[in-house]
């Protein structure tokens, strides 16, 4: 899975993708590796995966695995990858000191 890319901006609790498996029995998903800053976290039985914290992308892209493990028997699974880049954002965007500026230029 490869969602489209996050602003660095992007708030804590926002969806990022779902993983969906196609299994007979109920699944429960879980981030098993690649989070090691815990930027992610997933709603075991959606597989929505939703950001936990503020993004720095400095730490990116980010690949982690997710686990889709039948509910009954935990060592009947499959895994994914999960690859999250983030955009950089201007954090001192130029300020202006007035809404309004004029200039008068003699000919």
């Amino acid at each position: 899975y490869q969602p489209a890319p996050l602003s660095e901006k992007t708030l804590p609790d926002t969806s990022v993708v779902q993983i969906s498996v196609l299994y007979k029995l109920p699944v429960i998903y879980s981030i098993v590796s690649g989070d090691g800053k815990g930027y992610f976290t997933i709603n075991s039985f959606t597989g929505i995966v939703r950001t936990r914290k503020n993004l720095e992308w400095q730490d990116f892209p980010v690949i982690f695995n997710v686990r889709a493990a039948d509910s009954s028997n935990a060592s009947i699974f499959n895994e994914v990858s999960v690859i999250v880049e983030v955009t950089d954002e201007n954090d001192f965007p130029p300020v202006f000191p007035s809404s309004l500026l004029e200039e008068r230029l003699e000919e």
